[in-house]
């Protein structure tokens, strides 16, 4: 269950929903608002200085509680209004179910792109409304799964896989999030080692190499490609990324020899 839902009328959807399991509220704290609805927290959201933060929407906090939600790590549900029908309600306390009260959410959730999608689904309210209570549900759970798949496939077309960032695999998580995997060195390293001769020993005399001469490709093999194209692949700027695989580069033989 999502910590946070927007809904027409939260109001009534909290009561409705809260009836069903009296003993154990699915929405809380204080029946899905924002803040406990007293007099003082009232009128603060009203002056426009109260602030509910939520920093586990941003990152997972470690819950203690029961059932914390996989991505969240919170167990708390809130049920707050749609921007476009906050006045639905005429009740004081429901100014604590406002989405611009939480900094997290404020500027950040664009409602209105639920409501271009129900007018989308107009057009098939013609055979859905003939259908069984139960069908209705499964096939409205697929359209929108269907609805969501194509949109997040055009998000990461249009802004993650571009620029600086065509190099990098995306896949989704078992949770549907999208997981930024970067195409790590190892197998242009391991490429570049299997053409590398062995590092000479200590007890092999060392040779000095004509620097021009170690600038080209041997065909015999006396002078070795010490960094070849998988070295110049790694060194362009639009491959340096931040990324984890940086953090244990471990260079090859050839590379450590010019180091050294």
């Amino acid at each position: 269950m999502p910590n946070v839902c927007v809904y027409d009328f939260a109001r009534g959807l909290a009561a409705h929903t809260n009836l069903w399991v009296p003993d154990k509220l699915l929405f809380h704290p204080h029946e899905g608002r924002l803040a406990e609805p007293t007099e003082e927290n009232v009128k603060a959201a009203q002056d426009g200085s109260l602030k509910v933060n939520l920093p586990w929407l941003h990152e997972r906090m470690d819950s203690v509680n029961e059932n914390p939600h996989p991505v969240t790590g919170s167990s708390d549900h809130y049920v707050l209004y749609d921007r476009f029908h906050e006045g639905n309600t005429k009740d004081p306390k429901d100014i604590l179910r406002r989405i611009q009260l939480v900094p997290e959410l404020k500027g950040w959730l664009n409602s209105q792109v639920v409501e271009q999608f129900f007018a989308n689904m107009r057009k098939s309210n013609y055979f859905l409304s003939n259908m069984s209570p139960s069908t209705h549900v499964f096939l409205m759970r697929n359209i929108t799964h269907h609805y969501n798949t194509v949109t997040n496939k055009k998000l990461l077309e249009r802004q993650l896989r571009h620029g600086r960032l065509g190099k990098i695999n995306i896949s989704l998580s078992a949770l549907g999030q999208a997981v930024v995997a970067p195409q790590v060195c190892n197998k242009p390293r391991e490429t570049t080692e299997t053409v590398l001769n062995p590092a000479p020993s200590m007890s092999e005399p060392q040779v000095r190499v004509d620097n021009k001469k170690a600038n080209r490709r041997s065909t015999d093999g006396t002078f070795p490609d010490l960094c070849g194209p998988p070295c110049e692949v790694l060194t362009k700027p639009e491959n340096i990324l931040a990324s984890r695989s940086s953090w244990c580069f471990v260079p090859h033989a050839g590379q450590q020899q010019l180091v050294c």
